[in-house]
């Protein structure tokens, strides 16, 4: 299977603060994955720290690149699914420029 070769860096370790590189098949509920420019979002999740730029295109077929961002869970009620929401990200969605954190849903 082609997606079990693709790895991404994670936050794990004694500490869980240890980046190191997994296969995407290996992540679970609640892993924080790091994102950079170039990296294909591995699996579907919720930013939780800094902002990138998405292409969602393979999702939407919208052409224009979406900011994602950190939204406080008290504020803002977050639908797991709707790709418009600023918080989001989703699996085969690409992050064209920025740095972020992700949990993994």
């Amino acid at each position: 299977d082609k997606a079990s070769k693709i790895r991404c860096l994670c936050l794990r370790g004694v500490d869980g603060r240890t980046p190191v590189q997994v296969h995407i098949d290996a992540l679970v509920h609640g892993d924080i994955v790091i994102l950079q420019g170039g990296d294909r979002v591995p699996a579907d999740g919720q930013i939780v720290t800094g902002s990138i730029l998405v292409d969602q295109s393979s999702l939407n077929g919208e052409s224009v690149p979406v900011e994602k961002l950190p939204t406080d869970a008290k504020i803002e009620t977050v639908d797991s699914k709707d790709l418009s929401e600023s918080s989001r990200v989703f699996r085969g969605s690409v992050v064209e420029d920025g740095e972020a954190m992700m949990r993994v849903d």
